[in-house]
């Protein structure tokens, strides 16, 4: 049963969130553009159950939370989002056992499979690969990107130790730019996480450290020149990235090694990411982004369910409020980051864009 404004705004006010937002919650629901949220969780008990079973109960402090495709359907309902892109993210896969994780992923990605196809206009999926396994992963991608359909694949910022750019990577992202792919980059803890001794829930600080040493490493790498065909989509707004983005450029000045491995310049690269909102929606976050990369690089995430229901109207009214704090950003432009992430998924943009095009 899909859940009605009165039902939502009654979980909203359980959460102890309404007060804070419930004076302007429609003002999320009402524009005319299409949205597409790229960054939006599927936590299937499959996946819980394998977990449970090594003793995983939480992704990055937070515990896992209960989720169905119907409670996505009636967030979305709520929100205007007219489809999402699934994924299965942190902790992802591995955990020292490659039979668990190549088993796992695989059982995840049909899982998401069906989900697709029993509600095709609403969800496409990103698949899970058992990363830091190379061959495995590339055997993977093909299946999930061939047989099952997936709109991209996720691929977690570190894994096993083992950062994205790291060129024992490159045999699986070759793959990846053979079939055009687009990758959604999420963060994940890195072992050395542990040996930090903070108790700042490691979601908060250092999910956003994990997607921005991951970028800076393919930057210094080359990867983005060795793999031009693909698409990237970063979590979070880019981590840091957004802020660092000059100081990074200073590295093609002092290491002729880097020009070498990445002739364009570091900036140029970091252009053609784009940029996901989730849990970043406030212009603070935004004004980095659009000054430097653009507003087509800026793509709508929300982060369900692990930001929980009441959460997500609350990301888009910081949207709408964005739009009078950033110089030469309204609501057209707005839309037209609700609209963008259909360009990347070929398949979603047609089903949702096909009366526009007759």
């Amino acid at each position: 049963m899909t859940m009605n404004r009165r039902q939502m705004l009654k979980a909203c006010a359980q959460t102890g969130t309404v007060a804070a937002f419930g004076p302007t919650i429609t003002a999320c629901s009402n524009s005319k553009a299409k949205k597409i949220d790229v960054h939006h969780h599927a936590i299937p008990t499959l996946y819980l159950d394998a977990l449970a079973s090594i003793g995983l109960e939480s992704s990055g402090g937070i515990a896992f939370p209960t989720w169905t495709p119907q409670h996505s359907l009636n967030v979305m309902d709520f929100n205007g989002i007219d489809c999402c892109v699934l994924s299965v993210s942190s902790p992802g896969t591995y955990f020292g056992h490659a039979g668990f994780a190549i088993n796992l992923a695989r059982e995840v990605n049909e899982y998401l499979a069906s989900v697709v196809a029993t509600h095709p206009t609403r969800f496409g999926f990103f698949a899970s690969l058992p990363t830091p396994l190379v061959e495995a992963s590339s055997i993977e991608a093909e299946y999930a990107l061939n047989t099952l359909n997936a709109e991209g694949v996720c691929l977690l910022a570190s894994s096993g130790g083992v950062f994205l750019g790291d060129p024992s990577q490159d045999s699986l992202l070759s793959v990846l730019n053979n079939y055009n792919a687009t990758v959604f980059i999420h963060p994940n803890l890195h072992p050395t996480t542990e040996q930090l001794g903070l108790s700042v829930p490691e979601f908060a600080v250092e999910f956003v450290v994990d997607t921005t040493r991951a970028i800076s490493n393919m930057v210094w790498n080359g990867t983005f020149e060795k793999f031009p065909n693909i698409n990237w989509i970063v979590s979070h707004a880019g981590g840091t990235i957004p802020f660092i983005a000059w100081r990074l450029s200073l590295l093609d000045l002092k290491f002729p090694e880097l020009k070498e491995r990445s002739p364009q310049g570091s900036l140029a690269y970091l252009k053609r990411l784009y940029y996901d909102t989730a849990l970043s929606p406030t212009a603070n976050s935004l004004f980095p982004i659009l000054n430097q990369f653009g507003i087509d690089q800026l793509v709508l995430g929300t982060d369900y369910p692990f930001a929980p229901a009441p959460l997500v109207p609350l990301e888009l009214i910081e949207l709408n409020r964005a739009t009078p704090a950033i110089p030469n950003f309204n609501s057209a432009r707005l839309g037209q980051i609700f609209e963008n992430g259909f360009k990347l998924f070929p398949r979603l943009h047609d089903l949702h864009f096909a009366s526009v095009q007759a």
